[in-house]
């Protein structure tokens, strides 16, 4: 009985990794000339590790223009009209943690 001489090891596999799920949805809106159609991403993170950096990134389609004012904030668009691209950074998004964030053109 030694206690100097006492040792162990095991080596135990962790798989961890964050996975990122998006929904992107209009409620069935029906566009109008002049009127505004709200998408809203939904995300969410469905694995067992924190997801670090995670943007969202849009680009105003054909006849629309982005309205800033009503959107979530944080959006950084190179423009307002068809082509622009647009990009929200979300952070973190914790393990099975969910958010959603308003695009309204």
């Amino acid at each position: 009985q030694t206690p100097s001489d006492n040792a162990d090891s095991d080596s135990t596999p962790v798989t961890a990794a964050p996975d990122l799920v998006l929904t992107k949805t209009d409620g069935g809106a029906t566009a109008t000339p002049g009127g505004a159609i709200t998408f809203t991403l939904l995300y969410t993170n469905t694995g067992n590790q924190d997801a670090a950096g995670v943007t969202l990134q849009e680009t105003v389609p054909a006849n629309t223009s982005f309205d800033a004012a009503a959107s979530s904030p944080g959006w950084s668009c190179a423009g307002t009209t068809p082509g622009s691209a647009c990009t929200l950074s979300l952070g973190t998004v914790a393990a099975g943690a969910s958010g959603s964030r308003d695009f309204v053109l």
